[in-house]
């Protein structure tokens, strides 16, 4: 039993591309709430739940630009009985933001059950902030140097400021109120809630204040991904005077502590006294696409347009351009709060779809006792040429490839940002595609985004399928796959007026490989030198290699060299130490 020690270490080593998920097993980081300049410690714990685990590694990333690493330490979660334990790998690389740790028993018998502290992590907050502590590459081995399936894996998260970074926030143009006030009159007040972080609140409490009292609270239900969600509050203003409200959050499940968002959504009214009835206003007013093409390609072919109004009034949606009425939507007929949405598919009131530019949304309001009231703040621009695509395709190894729009048609200008899991891969080099000029943003390539610019400059822009930038992948791992999402802030037509261009975003996927294995059995070995110069000379049986994995020599084309390359590599010839 004395070198089985020896024995698991080689093991460890040897599974070292296995992901494990461990039932019932778990493993957790924890989370903080700190100052910029604090010293903190974060533990990585181990929950066995009756397992015997023998030995565990982890690897570990941060946001560098937020954390940077001062030490990790062995914790006595493999030794808590008395028994020996000794490290494989600690290291940490605060340039990237990754830790790596693993460690394992040495001639014990059996594994530990209880719990406790694997690593000890001391972190010093560097800026104001907030990251994820992702960890991954998890390995719990059992005694026999097996690896535990099933294991949970509790990510932690460091906020640096002393408050969570918000997960829900509210934008300050979100709270419809009405011109005038009046005291001993209800009212419905409207905020829009918007989740501006990747994850979900379960539920949250919305919260409105006026002058610091609590006036009405509302149960809200969850918020996924980039959603956004209406809460509407109840208030009947009883004293004449201006007053101060504010609009706060509260995520149950701890996203989020209670907020004033720096009292971005703070306004200040004031409450006349009580002369007649108040006039109408537009609660909730929602266009979904304020941008159509109306040429049944089934992209964007039309938008819905939602109102509710403060109390029951004779309503009418138009819309209109310059010469009058184009299209009348709705006209009530009795006096209505909360209309069905309306759908506008850009055409006239004739079946005809309008010609190409921007047209407002005139909606009215009367209650029968005030003047008409008319809104026409919103509009919509219609486009009858075809949406654009702007799309990256799937991506595996160490390889360049296009981000590409779709339909286009007189691209002038784009602006992008590609976000990706820094752990499993990095963009290192962006280059020009189609455009007069690109520009990219790689500063923060290291932590898991680019962004990347582009502009055509001669007189017509860009039509049809053009390429925005090609771009360079490297793989960080040997598995795991990461989400390449692209959001974009600009994409606008080379006429003088900029107008924007109706688009939609196809994202990709990156899935890491193993550099040099060609063949894609998990190994690089003289098979795979053997098996790439056979599909190099268009040997029938090697037509399908893993491409990511050929272009060993780092010259950006896959043939004989390669072979020959991964052979030398193989055979461990001085200067072939590396697949590039």
């Amino acid at each position: 039993m004395r070198n089985f020690g020896a024995k698991l270490l080689m093991a460890l080593i040897a599974m070292a591309c296995v992901t494990s998920i461990a039932a019932g097993s778990s493993v957790t980081v924890d989370s903080r709430d700190v100052s910029p300049g604090d010293t903190f410690t974060i533990d990585v714990t181990i929950d066995p739940q009756v397992k015997e685990i023998y030995g565990a590694q982890y690897d570990l990333t941060f946001n560098q630009s937020i954390l940077q690493v001062i030490s990790q330490t062995k914790g006595n979660f493999l030794s808590q009985d008395g028994e020996t334990s000794v490290e494989i790998v600690n290291k940490f690389n605060n340039t990237i933001g990754k830790l790596e740790y693993g460690e394992t028993r040495m001639g014990a018998d059996g594994g530990v059950t209880g719990a406790g502290v694997l690593a000890s992590i001391i972190f010093e907050a560097v800026s104001e902030g907030s990251t994820d502590l992702e960890i991954s590459n998890v390995i719990l081995s059992d005694p026999s140097a097996k690896p535990i399936s099933g294991v949970v894996l509790n990510d932690g998260i460091v906020n640096v400021g002393g408050s969570s970074q918000p997960l829900i926030d509210l934008t300050p143009t979100a709270l419809n109120i009405p011109d005038s006030i009046y005291a001993d009159h209800d009212y419905t007040l409207a905020a829009t809630i918007s989740n501006l972080e990747s994850g979900d609140a379960s539920a949250f409490n919305a919260t409105l204040k006026v002058d610091g009292v609590v006036v009405d609270e509302e149960r809200v239900g969850g918020l996924s991904g980039n959603s956004d969600t209406s809460v509407s509050f109840s208030w009947r203003p009883e004293t004449v005077g201006s007053c101060t409200l504010l609009v706060e959050t509260d995520s149950d499940n701890e996203i989020s502590e209670t907020d004033e968002f720096n009292n971005s959504l703070t306004a200040i009214v004031d409450v006349l006294e009580s002369t007649g009835d108040p006039a109408p206003y537009l609660v909730t007013y929602t266009i979904t696409n304020t941008t159509i093409s109306p040429n049944g390609d089934g992209i964007k072919d039309d938008t819905e347009i939602d109102v509710e109004f403060s109390e029951p009034v004779d309503a009418a949606i138009r819309i209109e351009n310059t010469t009058g009425i184009i299209r009348s939507l709705y006209t009530s007929s009795s006096k209505v709060t909360d209309p069905t949405p309306k759908i506008w598919d850009g055409t006239d009131d004739g079946g005809n779809i309008v010609a190409d530019g921007t047209y407002q949304v005139n909606v009215t309001m009367d209650d029968g006792v005030n003047p008409i009231v008319h809104d026409n703040s919103r509009s919509i621009r219609v486009t009858n040429n075809s949406v654009a695509t702007i799309a990256i395709g799937n991506v595996s190894g160490n390889t360049t490839v296009p981000i590409i729009i779709e339909n286009a048609v007189n691209v002038g200008s784009v602006d992008i940002t590609l976000t990706y899991n820094a752990s499993v891969c990095t963009i290192t080099d962006v280059a020009n595609g189609t455009f007069d000029w690109t520009f990219a943003n790689l500063e923060h390539n290291e932590t898991g985004w680019v962004r990347i610019g582009a502009i055509h400059t001669e007189e017509s822009g860009l039509c049809g399928s053009i390429i925005l930038a090609n771009v360079t992948f490297r793989s960080n791992s040997t598995n795991g796959t990461s989400q390449l999402n692209m959001s974009v802030t600009t994409l606008k037509d080379a006429t003088p007026q900029c107008n924007e261009i109706p688009y939609i975003v196809q994202n990709g996927t990156y899935t890491a490989v193993l550099n040099g294995d060609v063949n894609g059995d998990d190994a690089v070995n003289i098979i795979d030198a053997m098996y790439l110069a056979k599909h190099v000379l268009g040997i029938a049986g090697f037509e399908e290699i893993i491409v990511g994995a050929a272009d060993v020599d780092g010259d950006g084309v896959i043939d004989i060299a390669d072979a020959m390359y991964l052979a030398k590599h193989v055979l461990g010839k001085s200067g072939f130490e590396e697949l590039r």
